[in-house]
């Protein structure tokens, strides 16, 4: 199965003695699997606050967009909101991500509001370089492509250069490649689903007890 998310959480106290005393945690995580985290690397009375070590995850691009203290309920809620993708809007979501394309938030918030604005942004999977952009805007934007004529048994498109068509649209476009294919944001309406704040994360992802800072 494919690791969404893994963080490593790290007793706060015990690293600041000089002690690396943590464990990794795969989300979403459910609150009796996190209590028991807690109490494994020592989350207690004196020891109560935590910080991200390190950051796993299939998703190419995801974890660079995270920090050290982010709160473990934004994690959680994350995960559980990538998990909750359709098929097609899980490849859309990973193609954001491997392209390097600028969301339209920073950080964790940006992340999980991604999850509710796929529609921002278009996807072709076919197209990977500026060439094969190229051929697809021949192919479909130019009226009558199929009924050109021909020069000496050419067809005319074969004259246009399909490259330079596919560098100045996604220069234009401010569009990225990646092995998944060409991203775009399509300057759609974007909505907040999430502010940021951790009171406001649905409960179902919400960790009683956490302690994070």
């Amino acid at each position: 199965m494919e690791e969404i998310l893994e963080a490593y959480v790290t007793n706060l106290g015990k690293y600041n003695e000089g002690e690396l005393i943590g464990e990794w945690v795969k989300f979403p995580v459910s609150k009796e699997e996190y209590q028991n985290v807690l109490e494994r690397i020592g989350i207690k009375p004196g020891y109560e606050e935590i910080f991200i070590t390190d950051y796993n995850s299939d998703i190419y691009g995801l974890t660079q967009n995270l920090g050290e203290f982010e709160s473990v309920e934004g994690l959680n809620y994350l995960a559980g909101s990538i998990r909750a993708l359709e098929p097609e809007e899980l490849d859309k979501f990973k193609a954001v991500m491997e392209s390097g394309i600028d969301l339209r938030e920073e950080g964790i918030r940006g992340l999980v509001n991604l999850t509710e604005n796929l529609d921002c942004y278009e996807f072709m999977p076919d197209v990977t370089n500026e060439v094969s952009y190229g051929e697809y805007i021949i192919e479909n934007y130019i009226e009558g492509v199929n009924n050109l004529p021909t020069i000496n048994g050419v067809e005319i498109t074969a004259y246009l250069d399909a490259e330079r068509i596919g560098r100045d649209a996604s220069i234009n476009e401010m569009g990225r490649y990646s092995d998944k294919g060409y991203v775009l944001d399509n300057q759609g309406n974007y909505s907040q689903e999430w502010n940021g704040c951790t009171e406001n994360i649905p409960d179902e992802y919400r960790l009683s007890g956490e302690t994070d800072t």
